[in-house]
């Protein structure tokens, strides 16, 4: 549930776990950890910082450059940018 461009959505996920988890927290809490770092860094680069789009052939260079951003991106972070899009 949340807020997108001014209007609410509600969404429903099911998921399949490996491991027995003894507790719905325990559950959520490896879920929630896995989406921060996707949230955080993947879609960051993909869609602020055109990840996807790049189309830069040789693998060491693609690794390279990949590195390049996340140490921008941490860099801002540290700096206290809470939103790498907008620069605040």
């Amino acid at each position: 549930m949340g807020i997108r461009k001014g209007k609410t959505y509600d969404k429903t996920h099911y998921y399949i776990l490996s491991r027995n988890m003894q507790e719905a927290a325990q559950a959520g809490e490896l879920i929630r950890s896995y989406w921060s770092v996707e949230n955080r860094l993947h879609y960051v680069k993909d869609v602020t910082m055109g990840e996807d789009k790049n189309q830069i052939a040789h693998k060491q260079a693609a690794k390279n450059v990949s590195l390049l951003k996340n140490i921008a991106l941490n860099l801002m972070r540290l700096k206290g940018y809470k939103c790498v899009k907008n620069g605040h």
